[in-house]
């Protein structure tokens, strides 16, 4: 376990920056290191300090176009925040705690999921392809993928990977379908289906292993790619999943180190945003 992955993953209900850092800097490469991938063990429950989250998003093909969200959950009973698309209309702020999922949707609606236990880490994503994210949870290297977005529907389940890889979620071939990526130190296993060991796995390495990851379409390909959050820069890369040695296209700075990164598609854009998460007045 490493001090920025436990930082990252309890920034979210701590008393965290108050205002966003400015964007800028150059293009540069995220290099190889020896560390160990974000624990989902240290969930963000760890913090005490009271506040609505507010939400901050950058396209990455376009910096000049940002989007907020403001006062859309509260801390400290938020433990992780999630980006889902519940409805088919686009990603929204969504968030989990004690084994219950509010997702919400563009035109306001708010979806209530319980799913798994208090124990699990929350996923959501479009496990089927229908064009509608559900939620997901894995404890262990047992992931438990819930078929529609209400209380005791149908589960899939299936073991992959190890207890201690971290989970990422993308539709990593454009085929309409969301599955699973496991980082593990700076490398990630890519599942090509939702099925005990993944299907056929393409293997890539990426950045560090204490850089906290993220997917979305941030080439606006069909396909998703990954990001990795440093400090308070995003190094995002346009490579394929399975490509050896991903590199990164573009980094810039976006919020501050505490923040706690996330990623999604906003309104049915095409293109994919990074975003930043963060306790208001605090």
């Amino acid at each position: 376990m490493t001090s920025r992955a436990l930082s990252l993953l309890t920034a979210t209900t701590a008393a965290l920056a108050m205002v966003l850092a400015p964007v800028g800097g150059a293009a540069a490469s995220a290099t190889a290191g020896p560390a160990t991938p974000a624990p989902r063990e240290a969930r963000a429950d760890a913090a005490s300090d009271p506040g609505d989250l507010d939400w901050f998003f950058r396209q990455v093909s376009d910096g000049a176009r940002t989007q907020s969200f403001q006062d859309l959950g509260r801390a400290p009973q938020v433990e992780v925040p999630l980006v889902c698309d519940p409805d088919g209309t686009g990603d929204m702020p969504s968030e989990w705690a004690n084994n219950q999922f509010v997702l919400r949707s563009t035109g306001g609606d708010a979806t209530v999921v319980r799913l798994g236990t208090n124990d699990d880490f929350p996923l959501c994503g479009d496990w089927d392809g229908d064009g509608i994210d559900t939620p997901g949870v894995v404890r262990g290297n047992v992931f438990f993928l819930a078929a529609t977005n209400v209380t005791g529907g149908p589960v899939t389940s299936f073991g992959y990977g190890r207890a201690d890889d971290y989970p990422v979620v993308g539709d990593w071939d454009g085929n309409g379908t969301d599955t699973i990526a496991l980082a593990r130190d700076n490398r990630y296993f890519f599942a090509s289906a939702n099925v005990r060991g993944g299907g056929s796995v393409r293997a890539s390495s990426f950045g560090r292993g204490d850089d906290f990851p993220v997917a979305s379409s941030f080439g606006g390909s069909a396909a998703d790619t990954l990001a990795l959050r440093r400090g308070n820069r995003f190094f995002v890369s346009l490579d394929p999943a399975g490509t050896v040695a991903m590199t990164a296209a573009r980094s810039f700075v976006f919020g501050r180190d505490a923040d706690f990164p996330v990623a999604g598609r906003l309104d049915g854009a095409t293109a994919g945003s990074v975003g930043v998460v963060r306790v208001d007045g605090s």
